[in-house]
């Protein structure tokens, strides 16, 4: 199994399209709604732009995961200001350089490993463009988890 994780290209739509148009995968992510074509073209646009930027001018990374060459999902980390209002008060100073964790990996992969080895990937990444993080976090959303709704 190789698993990678490299840039997002444009001729990776119709890969990204698969999985982001899929309301299996999305439930766990942004809004719950599966992506339209439009979203995740803007999308892709955004992550071909924002590599172009130096990473101190970044507060968000996202990569392409590819399992043995096939776009199998994607990955990446942001900053957690993004998200700091969800984050106590009196624990915003103790988390302020840590990061967010997305990931999304085609259902017809699953059960491959590919999301563990894609996470292990990813620390390498965070620890070189943010070393002052400590932790990472992932975000889920838990009431489909729970009720399954």
């Amino acid at each position: 199994m190789s698993v990678k994780l490299e840039k997002i290209l444009i001729t990776d739509y119709d890969a990204l399209l698969e999985i982001t148009s899929n309301p299996d995968v999305t439930k766990y992510i942004g809004d719950s709604k599966p992506w339209t074509p439009e979203k995740t073209k803007k999308f892709i646009e955004y992550c071909i732009a924002d590599d172009k930027k130096p990473d101190k001018a970044r507060d968000w990374f996202t990569y392409k995961i590819t399992y043995d060459g096939e776009f199998a999902g994607v990955i990446e980390f942001k900053t957690i200001d993004k998200f700091i209002h969800s984050i106590k008060p009196h624990d915003r100073e103790k988390y302020k350089n840590d990061v967010i964790l997305t990931i999304f990996v085609n259902p017809k992969l699953h059960g491959k490993g590919i999301a563990g080895s894609a996470i292990k990937l990813l620390l390498v990444e965070i620890r070189k463009k943010m070393p002052r993080a400590r932790h990472l976090f992932s975000m889920v959303r838990v009431k489909y988890i729970v009720t399954g709704k």
